[in-house]
């Protein structure tokens, strides 16, 4: 029965340490192979294309617990990249709290992305119909970040605490955003992890190997 139990420890902690082998190593082969030079993880670029004068993205509830090791570079960073493939010249991407955004684009005509797809890419709408135009959104103050103007804009936004949505409009708030989009993030301990579970895993491995040894030598 002690061989029994003691064989079975070995295989049970062989097991947990391929698997985990498993994740530390995708997760670090992801994290220096599928990045770009600025250390962005991005998705295939994509379009939306809709006859409203923005396009907003569901509301993204950010919470960063203070216990964190933050001390250790930014937890997340997100990039948004995008390009008008409209008779718009401009475009505007800007982040900002849902409840701003939506007191902005009253009485006017928006799609709100209800999900997205990244692979292959495929988008869902729901449609707000509005008569009258938006005011220009690079005059409005209340974003937390925004990029615009001509060609590839990107918008880089540390994530932060609090609940934000993302809105695509043309600069000039013109009804018809057709843009191709880009989404990317960065996670700096996304690599440390991957190697430390890797590391872990190889520990349980030699550890699971010793026992099933033993259990055999009994």
């Amino acid at each position: 029965m002690l061989k029994l139990l003691v064989g079975l420890a070995g295989a049970v902690g062989i097991a947990a340490a391929a698997a985990i082998l498993l994740a530390g190593g995708t997760l670090y082969w992801t994290s220096v192979s599928s990045i770009d030079s600025q250390g962005f993880l991005n998705s295939r670029p994509g379009h939306v294309s809709v006859e409203t004068h923005a396009v907003v993205s569901g509301s993204a509830d950010i919470n960063i617990s203070a216990e964190l090791p933050t001390r250790l570079g930014h937890l997340g960073t997100l990039r948004v990249q995008a390009r008008s493939l409209g008779a718009a010249e401009e475009i505007f991407l800007g982040i900002a709290d849902p409840g701003e955004i939506d007191g902005y684009l009253a009485g006017s005509s928006y799609a709100v992305l209800e999900a997205i797809e990244f692979d292959p890419w495929e988008v869902d709408y729901e449609l707000h119909p509005g008569q009258t135009a938006p005011r220009l959104p690079t005059l409005e103050t209340f974003w937390e970040a925004a990029a615009y103007g001509p060609g590839t804009q990107s918008l880089t936004w540390e994530l932060e605490d609090g609940v934000y949505a993302l809105a695509v409009m043309n600069a000039d708030a013109s009804p018809g955003i057709h843009a191709e989009l880009v989404i990317g993030g960065r996670v700096p301990l996304a690599q440390p992890a991957g190697l430390a579970l890797f590391v872990g895993g190889s520990v349980l491995l030699t550890l699971g190997t010793t026992i099933l040894l033993v259990a055999l030598a009994l």
